[in-house]
């Protein structure tokens, strides 16, 4: 939990104007629960946090609940490390597949197709509002 504030926060800033556009409510409550039951990968430069991952695995897949970057450290491959890590875990853990839920509109959705992720069928992304992304292991 050392790392819960710093995550919460940059999650709060990161994910607000995709939540004020699309009217959704931030549920810290939901947060702290995936937060709990997942595995985290916390991203430092000289001991500093600069962004995170948060997985979980369900079944053969790992699911990507959350990945943020701080603002100043966005574009600089941060992202792509992460996701890197998060492949590499999947691989030690005898997974096959990965999976996550982006809002359609976020440009890391350019980076999880450069990342090999192909869309796949999830029921709010007929509204347009949330893409589901997969990848093989």
């Amino acid at each position: 939990m050392s790392d819960f504030a710093f995550c919460e926060v940059l999650t709060r800033i990161n994910m607000k104007p995709y939540h004020e556009r699309h009217g959704w409510v931030w549920r810290g409550d939901w947060f702290l629960a995936n937060w709990r039951r997942s595995e985290r990968l916390i991203l430092e430069i000289d001991h500093k946090p600069i962004g995170f991952l948060v997985m979980a695995a369900n079944g053969e897949t790992l699911h990507i609940h959350e990945l943020h970057v701080a603002a100043a450290y966005q574009g600089r491959g941060a992202g792509t490390f992460l996701i890197e890590a998060s492949h590499r875990w999947a691989r030690e853990h005898g997974l096959r597949a990965l999976n996550l839920e982006v809002f359609a509109d976020n440009p890391a959705v350019r980076l999880y197709r450069r990342m090999g992720y192909q869309m796949a069928a999830l029921p709010l992304a007929k509204s347009g509002v949330m893409s589901n992304m997969t990848r093989s292991v």
